[in-house]
This record gives C-alpha cells, structure tokens and sequence, in this order.
C-alpha cells in the first residue's frame, strides 16, 4: 500500500513473488516496479519489460515463481476495471489496491481464467517483505 500512495497520482505496479500450491498463494517477495506506460499512467500501468524479464529470473534463481502482479486505482476501487480484464494473464494473481481521495484504502487478489471469468482469491503475504526497485 505504501508503494500506491508514493506513486500518486499514478498507477504503481509490480511483481508478486512466491509460491503457489492449488488455489493457495503466498507472496514471500513484493518487487515494486516502474510504470512506464507510454499514456495516461493515471489510469493505465505498464510494467518494464526489462525489469519483468530480470524478475522472472531472480525468483527461478531464488527457487521462487512470479505468482502474480500488483497495481493501483488511484481514486478508483479495489475491483478490476475492464482493460484489468482484457489485459491478464490467466491464472496469474492480480492484487489490486484502491486509493480514493489520496489514501490507501483496500485491496483485493483476482484471478482470471482467461475466458472472462473473474474470481476473487486469497493471497497470504508473509510479512514486510517489500523489496526496493532495481
């Protein structure tokens, strides 16, 4: 959450890090990124392709997965809007803070199957493990 306030009044995003057993996630990592959105980051986010690419990486080193990605609604709800929808990747999590009026307020995990279901879904995190961005 403190990633989605420092961020106003844009969208901040980043990668899930963890481990993943049936429907159960834990997040062991929360790697913060840089939105790099070429539009209105705003109301969009776009996650470095670079910085994805070198976490993707790192977990497999760290024997850990990407389980999923985090963004903001900046004066928005904790709910995914329809370019959440149309923009996921299946089976991936997508934690979603909501800061209306400029306070982090709430936050979600969703699930998407990939043919427009959408499901909410327990994340565990353990602990303030917040890494800086690299």
């Amino acid at each position: 959450m403190r990633h989605a306030a420092d961020a106003l009044p844009e969208e901040c995003c980043g990668l899930l890090m963890g481990t993943r057993l049936d429907d159960r996630v834990d997040v062991v990592r929360i790697q913060p990124g840089r939105n790099c959105h070429s539009g209105d980051r705003r109301r969009r986010y776009e996650i470095d392709p670079q910085f994805a690419f070198d976490a993707f990486r790192q977990a497999q080193v760290d024997g850990l997965a990407v389980v999923g990605f985090y963004h903001s609604h900046p004066d928005g709800t904790d709910s995914p809007s329809q370019t959440d929808r149309d923009e996921s990747w299946p089976d991936m999590v997508y934690l979603i803070a909501a800061v209306p009026n400029r306070l982090p307020k709430d936050c979600r995990a969703w699930r998407f199957d990939g043919n427009g279901e959408t499901t909410e879904c327990p994340v565990f995190v353990q602990g303030d493990q917040t890494h800086p961005p690299r």
